[in-house]
């Protein structure tokens, strides 16, 4: 044989190369378009465990809601995985990892470490499978992140070479606590709380294990929710959610627990929703912190939210991947199965089209790989314009599907709320219950802030005044924030038009991955009011501008008008404030009222749009901000049902009393 030149050898391997990487996607792919109405769906064809290849557009039916939708982009995508980090290019930043992702043909996975119920074996045993599925089964598109129970999903951030992946997998291989019995701060104050209670009641039940095992599994399901809503804001197609953890159990409501309380629960709350932190024995002023804490944690049912759990990831198209590596003891039966901590992770996986690796991981997460290997990608206008903001389920089924043949694909999305359409739904109900007696006509004024969900503006505006300022906050509808012109955040500009104030504008912003700020605007203390506001909002070339008119409050009033804030379910998320009020079960309200005058007593209820009172454990309390003296309150959204709500204080400070308002919506 002829000797090859080794220049040109050189050349032929470096064209190898560059064929086996990935091109342009303008020079490869199909421009897919982002109109409001056109929808993607990912479809992985299965038989006999294998991908089926060589299907086209026409073998597919696509309906929505059990109507036909005509494909107008189709797409086979087969992946193929790569050793060579060469070929690997890391984003330059958390944005550019964020706008990778966006692109369908990138598969993304994230790993999510169970802190708090995987033992240290366990972990031992997930660090080489994960490490070895990232060099065998990667390739150099794919995006990889990882979390823990106790890592922030705003957190998120991507990577792509092979050791940037491990790098991240190193950095919490040992997350398992090597001491289950040592405890954070939290957990110790839990723990301290009712010690003596237990030492005067002479119970045998251990009151601070119990709060402690439904706290971790709060925090542990907070995170997955608050992951879970990342996941769904980052695109639409396909996201994988590698869970490494032993399971857990889906508790019902721990209601017999608070016959254990101190009695101490009507007035103070824990400051701003959180616990403290204190190691010592609870004084009798922090006992009304713990029978807050006690209220909130044994109203949650832990069951009911296993089934949101896993109706949000298929909303949000994630797919769970289960990862248990420290089984030492199989339930008996399948009812006990069922019942088991590894049931609740199997059924999970079940539910999200996923699949369960159990103490063998390596051949379960190569079946993971196999199975995400290839899929198609299809895309279709929807026939259904109406933006009403309801679920649309979504089918796909092979012409002519044999039983063998096995078909998982998105199983569905929420349409956008922006139009007349919804406006008039909302008005049929509501022009159909005018003959019958209505809700106190305090309740409905309270709830008039709602009406705007029924035709959502692009901006949502409120405003509050105080003695010294106007406090004006500005949020983005779910749908509008999601857009690319505002979904890496917006600068704030608010200026008072009317009466005068210092002239200049105030400036705040909304950051990404959030479609809410505060803006402050400095005000005359004998300015009478009411102030007119100009808002606008400014991102990539895109800008809205809304009107706010904001009244003054008495003089002789006890209490300004509400603040409203929302957080994840965990007395540890950050607060985000909230001008549409519209919320969902996963979050936690925070309301905060300006005290105008001090106070002596204050109650706080919960009750439904017709007036009835709601067992819903709010907590009620007193901080300082900057200054200004707040009453605060905090609800848990978990154990209520879907419907509106207004939240009432009741204030007095000697003859005067006064009742003020906070609506909100739970969908």
């Amino acid at each position: 044989m002829r000797a090859v030149p080794i220049a040109v050898a050189s050349l032929l391997l470096l064209c190898a190369v560059m064929a086996g990487a990935p091109q342009d996607p303008a020079q490869q792919r199909p421009v897919f378009r982002r109109e409001a109405n056109y929808v993607y769906v990912d479809a992985y064809v299965r038989k006999g465990g294998r991908v089926v290849e060589g299907l086209t557009a026409a073998d597919f039916d696509v309906s929505e809601d059990g109507k036909p939708q005509k494909v107008e982009t189709f797409e086979f995508i087969r992946v193929q995985p790569s050793p060579v980090d060469a070929l690997r290019i890391d984003p330059s930043s958390q944005d550019e990892g964020n706008r990778l992702a966006e692109d369908p043909h990138n598969r993304v996975f994230v790993v999510f470490l169970d802190t708090f119920g995987t033992s240290p074996e366990g972990a031992k045993r997930a660090w080489p499978a994960l490490t070895e599925f990232l060099r065998r089964y990667m390739s150099p598109t794919d995006l990889f992140g990882v979390l823990t129970s106790v890592t922030p999903p705003r957190d998120l951030v991507f990577g792509r070479r092979l050791e940037s992946a491990e790098s991240m997998l190193s950095q919490y291989w040992n997350w398992a606590r090597k001491d289950p019995l040592r405890l954070t701060p939290e957990e110790t104050f839990l723990e301290q709380c009712y010690i003596v209670r237990t030492e005067i009641l002479q119970t045998n039940i251990d009151i601070g294990r119990r709060l402690i095992q439904l706290w971790r599994l709060d925090r542990l399901l907070d995170g997955l929710e608050e992951t879970i809503a990342r996941l769904g804001v980052l695109r639409d197609e396909r996201k994988n959610l590698l869970l490494v953890s032993d399971g857990w159990k889906a508790l019902p409501p721990a209601s017999d627990l608070m016959k254990y309380a101190w009695g101490s629960m009507p007035t103070i709350g824990a400051p701003r929703g959180r616990i403290g932190t204190g190691t010592g024995q609870p004084n009798q002023q922090d006992h009304s912190k713990c029978d807050a804490e006690m209220a909130r944690l044994s109203q949650i049912d832990f069951a009911r939210r296993q089934m949101f759990l896993a109706e949000q990831a298929n909303r949000a198209n994630v797919t769970f991947y289960p990862m248990i590596s420290s089984i030492t003891e199989w339930p008996v039966g399948m009812a006990a199965f069922d019942n088991s901590a590894i049931g609740t992770l199997r059924r999970l996986a079940e539910d999200t089209d996923g699949t369960v690796a159990i103490n063998d991981l390596r051949e379960g997460l190569s079946r993971m790989a196999d199975d995400l290997s290839a899929f198609y990608l299809m895309g279709y206008y929807s026939t259904n314009t109406a933006t009403d903001g309801r679920f649309r389920k979504i089918q796909v089924k092979v012409k002519g599907q044999d039983k063998d043949l096995i078909v998982t694909a998105r199983r569905g999305y929420l349409a956008r709320t922006t139009s007349a359409e919804a406006a008039e739904a909302a008005a049929k109900p509501a022009a159909a219950k005018t003959a019958t007696p209505g809700p106190p006509t305090e309740i409905l004024d309270a709830l008039k802030p709602l009406a705007r969900l029924s035709s959502p503006p692009d901006v949502f505006t409120y405003g509050v005044a105080t003695p010294t300022e106007l406090t004006i906050v500005v949020e983005l509808p779910a749908s509008q924030a999601l857009t690319p012109a505002w979904r890496h955040g917006a600068d704030v500009e608010a200026t008072l038009t009317s009466p005068s104030g210092n002239g200049a504008p105030a400036k705040g912003r909304i950051e990404p991955s959030t479609r809410s700020a505060l803006v402050h605007l400095p005000i005359e203390p004998a300015a009478a009011g009411p102030w007119r506001v100009t808002i606008t909002i400014a991102a990539n070339g895109e800008r809205l501008e809304e009107h706010v008119t904001v009244d003054a409050v008495a003089k002789t009033t006890l209490l300004g008008r509400p603040v409203v804030y929302r957080a994840g379910a965990s007395p540890r998320a950050p607060l985000f404030p909230v001008a549409d009020f519209l919320f969902r079960r996963i979050e936690r309200v925070h309301v905060e009222w300006a005290i105008l005058q001090p106070l002596e007593d204050r109650q706080v209820r919960v009750l439904s749009k017709g007036g009835q009172t709601v067992a819903a454990g709010a907590t009620i309390t007193e901080r300082a901000a900057a200054g200004q003296p707040m009453l605060a309150v905090d609800l848990s959204l978990a154990p209520l049902a879907a419907g509106d709500y207004v939240i009432e204080v009741t204030a007095r400070r000697g003859s005067d009393t006064v009742r003020v308002f906070a609506p909100l919506r739970l969908q």
